[in-house]
């Protein structure tokens, strides 16, 4: 990995979150998040948060996807290579 130190990095980062959760909503999945004092789940197109009171001394981040969605995702402006979209 690397420094992410940078506000170039940074910046990245938060783009890459975004598409995620983006990607989470249209695919109808699910994402949660447990850092610190918090709790925090995106489902459905709600969100719900709780605070942890007795903290958490690590990071874990759980995604569902929805395997049953047949929509092909890609970004905007990228190329559809049908012999390898694998």
């Amino acid at each position: 990995m690397g420094n992410t130190d940078g506000q170039h990095d940074k910046n990245r980062q938060i783009r890459g979150l975004g598409l995620l959760m983006d990607f989470i909503r249209l695919n109808k999945g699910k994402v949660q998040f447990v850092s610190g004092e918090g709790y925090l789940e995106f489902r459905e197109g709600k969100r719900r948060k709780e605070i942890i009171a007795e903290g958490f001394p690590c990071t874990i981040v759980n995604m569902e996807f929805n395997f049953n969605d047949d929509v092909f995702y890609r970004l905007q402006g990228e190329p559809v290579l049908l012999d390898n979209i694998f």
